[in-house]
């Protein structure tokens, strides 16, 4: 399998990386592996704190190297997008978000037994088990 690795914070080099691994799945040649080498700036989790093993002056540095403010900077200099049209994209993916998560809380949480759907594309042996364990254990739970 051809195997690339690219800047995953050049916006453009990752375009023709994946562009060039979807053209040649496409046309019948497999598969492909892009490794996009990039950098976290910000916490795992809501409850981890980057602080404790990360030295500031190092995320600072990364902070430049940011995949949308470089391609940003590189449509500016390249006179590609006005400051007009950039308020208006932004406007524009805030609202797109804004009701996607609109949509996304209306629907309320997954129940917990779906955790077991599409693991596979046809469940195994095991994975049916699994689940009618998980609601047994649930069921048994809820009569106590």
């Amino acid at each position: 399998m051809p195997s690339f690795r690219v800047d995953g914070n050049d916006v453009l080099a990752l375009y023709a990386v994946i562009k060039d691994a979807v053209d040649r799945a496409r046309a019948g040649d497999g598969p492909s592996f892009v490794e996009a080498v990039t950098y976290r700036l910000g916490a795992h989790g809501p409850t981890d704190d980057p602080s404790r093993y990360r030295d500031p002056a190092e995320a600072a540095a990364w902070q430049f190297k940011d995949p949308l403010l470089r391609f940003g900077a590189w449509l500016d200099a390249q006179k590609i997008l006005t400051a007009e049209a950039r308020t208006a994209a932004r406007q524009r993916i805030d609202e797109e978000i804004r009701a996607a998560i609109a949509v996304e809380e209306a629907a309320g949480p997954p129940s917990s037994a779906s955790l077991f759907d599409d693991v596979l594309a046809e469940p195994s042996w095991l994975i049916k088990e699994q689940r009618a364990e998980y609601l047994r254990a649930r069921k048994r739970r809820n009569s106590q």
